[in-house]
């Protein structure tokens, strides 16, 4: 209790004796100095609760940054043994909620010269609901005409869960024939573990049960909470995977029409508070247990809460590490994103955060630095593909491939599934007048136009395996991105002035398949294995090369990107850094050119037929240019065609990419031949 004696400052707000200290920070704020306030969190509970002004920002700010019921449960048990600090900066304060000398938790609070007002949420779930129903009405009622425009059918779902308001049952209606589009709120959530999600599914033996009427009760907790939802918003119709697809329904048709579910849905509601679908969305808002109020420091400074931007909301919610959300999100035209201590909304219309000013008329939103600044708007991908700007999808797309391939699923077979109706929706730029593709092609996740740009992917560093994860070659082949384990990292070759891939050597010469529409040409396009191509084929490394140890051209800087090679200025050698995957080589009196390994040596601890090359192939590989300034590493290989009509490939040679290199000098290629091959 030594920090809870309170005190009065000149503006007549309470702060406790740990929160005067705010009031005359250290005179060089650029050193960043910390200073302890409480010895617990439950001390600084007991301040909030006397009325300190201080502390109710400061608890208010520590409650935000928890995103899920579950984060929240868990910070509520550790009330004894946590102590809180304040960091202070230029104009903000670190809030620190340390564990002996461990930062358990770090979050910002505003601390400037200016009053940007009050936050007024109310702890009441009615006036919870008046928010998000306002942003609804304001995007169906106003001028929002655009986001009726996303909308991709006018077909229903095969199923909807209805509940009328007020009503304890639901029924499942099968919805498939109804000529006209029923208004419905589509769900993004995480199942969590099988057996939790299973009192929701839709089986044989309860599919007739439920047609007739079910209670709701009986469904996982954060389904409940949709359907309440759903209902606040006046929506009597709820799709949810797991009830809307009955098992031993067409898994690949229905996993197909994801584009046409959420692209149709009135509204799509993701559950960020829920990490399983037991958990619930709607639980009581500690972070507005007592009033919201800035607090004037003696100082002439103000102390209040800032918002968490809906992006950076995006990137730390355990919602969106799941593969399917990420085109869940992306095809749905309005979202209200429901976290544990607050809701978000987005559509064309703009973002909004469940906040405002203390007077409740005027509405201001406060940012703190967006966490990755390259997120594009949820909407983005809708908008540029109904104005039709093909390059700002183009580079949207690489932009999706690089947040997809982080993410994780339950079954790496839906990988090309779950991302199917973006690629869909990206091919609509190419029909023609009878809805027939053309002068597109989807290839294995990569498209024809642009393939030379898209082969170029990397991976930062060398994929460290894992003893269980061979990735995913038997789902696609080696130069598609798709191929890369769950929850890599890489980097796709964006668009420049210089345009690196332009090379007239490189060409595609895959015989171009049937016009089909759009979500057969996806369809199909997950299916392909081979690509024939034309370019630019040499050994990588020249065969008098010698190995060294890549110590010996370690840069004196230190630097990872740099290499001195200044001991070796006439002769051929090259060398390899197994954990990272780097490769090398240089040639007499030029620069080295350092290429990428996809993959580095595997844990010696948990050794297997990892796709690695080994020390004594490496004078095997071969490099492809696919343009000014890429190339792909690969090693040749065998294959047998599968399908009868790719026997033509058979005469051929295969190689299989194992690497690229995005940075090479232009006389490389010079008298290297070109050569028809097939990538596998």
């Amino acid at each position: 209790m030594a920090h809870c004696k309170m005190n009065t400052n000149r503006y007549m707000q309470k702060q406790c004796s740990g929160c005067w200290k705010i009031n005359t920070p250290p005179k060089n704020l650029d050193e960043r100095p910390v200073i302890k306030t409480h010895d617990t969190l439950s001390e600084l509970e007991r301040c909030a609760m006397k009325g300190c002004v201080s502390c109710r920002v400061i608890r208010r700010a520590l409650w935000l940054s928890h995103l899920t019921w579950q984060e929240a449960q868990k910070f509520s048990q550790d009330y004894q043994s946590l102590l809180v600090a304040i960091q202070f900066r230029q104009s903000t304060l670190g809030v620190l909620v340390v564990r002996g000398s461990k930062h358990v938790i770090r979050t910002t609070v505003s601390y400037t010269d200016g009053n940007i007002g009050d936050v007024s949420l109310s702890h009441s779930s009615d006036n919870t609901f008046a928010e998000a129903i306002s942003w609804y009405k304001d995007c169906n009622i106003s001028s929002h005409s655009e986001c009726f425009h996303l909308k991709w059918s006018n077909r229903n779902p095969a199923n909807l869960v209805h509940a009328a308001e007020g009503s304890a049952n639901y029924r499942l209606i099968d919805t498939s024939q109804t000529k006209h589009l029923r208004e419905y709120a589509a769900l993004s959530y995480q199942w969590g573990n099988t057996e939790a999600n299973r009192p929701a599914k839709t089986t044989r033996e309860n599919r007739e049960q439920r047609r007739r009427g079910s209670p709701i009760a009986e469904l996982p907790q954060t389904i409940q909470d949709a359907i309440k939802i759903a209902q606040k918003l006046g929506l009597e119709y709820v799709w949810v995977d797991t009830m809307c697809i009955p098992l031993g329904a067409d898994w690949n048709h229905e996993a197909s029409r994801m584009h046409e579910i959420y692209g149709n849905a009135r509204i799509t509601l993701c559950a960020c508070a829920s990490e399983v679908s037991t958990d619930g969305m709607l639980h009581e808002r500690e972070a507005w247990k007592f009033k919201s109020e800035t607090c004037q420091l003696d100082n002439h400074r103000f102390l209040a809460n800032l918002d968490m931007p809906l992006n950076e909301m995006r990137i730390r919610s355990p919602l969106f590490s799941r593969g399917w959300t990420l085109q869940e999100e992306r095809l749905s035209p309005r979202i209200l994103y429901i976290c544990g201590q607050r809701m978000f909304w987005s559509c064309c219309g703009g973002q909004r955060t469940e906040l405002g000013r203390a007077s409740g008329t005027a509405r201001r939103e406060y940012e703190i630095p967006e966490a990755d600044a390259n997120l594009r708007d949820p909407q983005q991908f809708l908008k540029d593909r109904y104005h039709r700007k093909a390059e700002a999808m183009h580079e949207q797309w690489l932009d999706i491939v690089m947040a997809y391939t982080r993410r994780g699923m339950h079954d790496s077979d839906d990988r090309f599934r779950a991302i199917s109706g973006l690629a869909a929706q990206y091919l609509t730029l190419y029909s023609d007048e009878d809805n027939k593709v053309v002068g597109q092609e989807y290839l294995a996740g990569l498209w024809r136009t642009t393939m030379a740009q898209e082969l170029a992917w990397s991976m930062p560093e060398g994929e460290p395996k894992r003893p269980d994860d061979l990735g995913l070659f038997h789902r696609a082949p080696s130069w598609s991105w798709v191929s890369v384990p769950l929850e890599s990292t890489i980097v796709m070759q964006h668009t420049t002035n210089a345009k690196p891939w332009d090379d007239k050597n490189f060409q595609v010469l895959q015989e171009a398949a049937p016009a089909e529409d759009a979500l057969s040409t996806a369809k199909r396009g997950a299916l392909v294995k081979f690509l024939e191509v034309q370019g630019q084929l040499r050994h990588f490394i020249g065969p008098r090369s010698r190995l060294i140890c890549w110590d010996k051209i370690k840069s004196r800087s230190g630097r990872a990107d740099e290499y001195d090679t200044s001991k070796f200025p006439s002769e051929r050698v090259h060398c390899r850094e197994p954990e990272s995957g780097k490769i090398l080589t240089l040639e007499p009196h030029a620069k080295a050119i350092v290429g990428q390994l996809d993959y580095a040596y595997p844990d010696q601890n948990n050794p297997g037929p990892w796709h690695f090359v080994a020390d004594d192939a490496l004078k095997d590989l071969y490099c492809l240019q696919v343009g000014t300034s890429s190339m792909l590493l690969l090693e040749k290989t065998t294959y047998s065609a599968a399908d009868g009509s790719e026997n033509k490939l058979m005469s051929l040679p295969a190689y299989r990419r194992v690497g690229v290199c995005n940075n090479f000098d232009e006389m490389f290629f010079t008298r290297a031949p070109l050569a028809r091959i097939v990538l596998v």
